[in-house]
C-alpha cells in the first residue's frame, strides 16, 4: 500500500485568476498600484491576495529587504519596502522571482 506522507499536502490547492476590469490598490488617497492585468491568488487556508504587475506599481519600491519566506508550492519570496507618501512601509510587498512551475502565472507580479 502506498500511503502520502502528508496526506493533506494532496488537498492543497493554489489557483490564479484574472481579475476584470481596473484594480487599484490605495492608501490614505494615495495611488500605490492601478491595474487592468491585476490577478488574484486562491491558495488553500490562506484568504485571497491580489497580485499587480511590477510595472503597474505608482510608488518606488525599495531593494530587496533581509526578509525572504518559502512557500513549497510558489517558491522563495522576495520582499521590499514601498515607499508612500506617509512613509516606508517596511515589506510591504512580495514577488517570486523565480516561481515554481504551478506558480508561474505568478513570476513578475507583486
Amino acid at each position: 500500500m502506498n500511503i502520502p506522507l502528508n496526506p493533506a499536502a494532496n488537498a492543497y490547492r493554489i489557483a490564479m485568476h484574472p481579475l476584470t476590469g481596473r484594480v487599484t490598490a490605495t492608501r490614505d488617497g494615495q495611488v500605490l498600484a492601478s491595474s487592468t492585468r491585476a490577478k488574484a491568488m486562491y491558495e488553500t487556508r490562506l484568504p485571497a491576495a491580489v497580485y499587480f504587475p511590477a510595472e503597474d506599481v505608482n510608488v518606488p519600491l525599495g531593494p530587496p529587504t533581509a526578509l525572504q519566506t518559502f512557500c513549497p508550492f510558489k517558491g522563495t519570496a522576495t520582499y521590499r519596502d514601498l515607499h508612500a507618501q506617509d512613509g516606508i512601509i517596511p515589506n510591504a510587498v512580495w514577488s517570486y522571482d523565480e516561481a515554481l512551475p504551478e506558480s508561474a502565472d505568478i513570476q513578475g507580479y507583486v
